[in-house]
């Protein structure tokens, strides 16, 4: 993968996305703490099947998806091949499709992945929804404690971004896994999205950025919490 170029894609934040409405992505910081680095590698008679069956939850409508989840850990690479797609294909559940994508993105650590969370971010085309889920998911690779929710609103407002918490996930390595200067570009968006001044097509993504950025300094100060994140940026 080629560095990005920032400023390209920051550039493009301001066009007008198709918009789906009624949906809120909630951004969400914990404090537990998980091994920032290492594959988890487990080997018996049920992983295919397991693999299997969390593949297949990942591409169908199905909304139950989060009992399956744990599994892409133990096929970090079938998983890596399967979530481009998923990121590139329209789905009619804009929630329960977000919902997997932003978790499923969030746990497993490969450029391949990472390219098309730039791509969804960059394409003005895409809604605001899916461009703040592609954010989130960079941000997790960041801070595993960052995580997605998203819900469809009654009154169809237009998207907030909520601060909450969720369980700590456990990340793996894909095929290709992220160098440090991935990291220290993610972290150059994100950092100047939160700088943005927002508007009504790009709040939800402004705002997202300066949650995540302020957990993420937030536990890069505390010595107790700056083991469970993956990048710190500079003072």
């Amino acid at each position: 993968m080629q560095p990005h170029s920032v400023p390209a894609m920051t550039a493009t934040i301001a066009n007008r996305p198709r918009r789906v409405t009624g949906v809120i992505l909630l951004v969400a910081s914990t404090v537990a703490l998980q091994p920032a680095h290492g594959q988890v590698r487990v080997v018996d008679a049920g992983r295919s099947q397991r693999c299997a069956g969390a593949l297949e939850s990942l591409r169908s409508g199905a909304a139950q998806f989060d009992s399956s989840l744990g599994a892409l850990a133990e096929c970090p690479a079938a998983a890596a091949a399967v979530l481009p797609d998923e990121w590139r294909r329209p789905n009619a559940d804009t929630v329960v499709h977000l919902n997997k994508l932003m978790r499923a993105s969030g746990r497993v650590r490969d450029r391949t992945v990472l390219d098309v969370l730039f791509g969804t971010l960059r394409d003005s085309s895409r809604s605001s929804e899916e461009r703040t889920a592609a954010l989130i998911a960079m941000g997790a690779y960041l801070d595993p404690s960052v995580s997605g929710f998203a819900r469809r609103r009654t009154d169809n407002r237009n998207i907030e971004v909520q601060s909450g918490s969720q369980t700590h996930p456990h990340q793996v390595d894909g095929p290709r896994p992220l160098r440090p200067m991935d990291f220290a570009t993610i972290f150059q968006l994100l950092h100047e999205i939160a700088a943005m001044r927002p508007t009504e097509r790009t709040s939800s993504l402004v705002f997202s950025a300066k949650t995540i950025e302020f957990g993420l300094r937030r536990a890069c100060s505390d010595p107790r919490r700056r083991g469970g994140v993956n990048f710190c940026p500079p003072p």
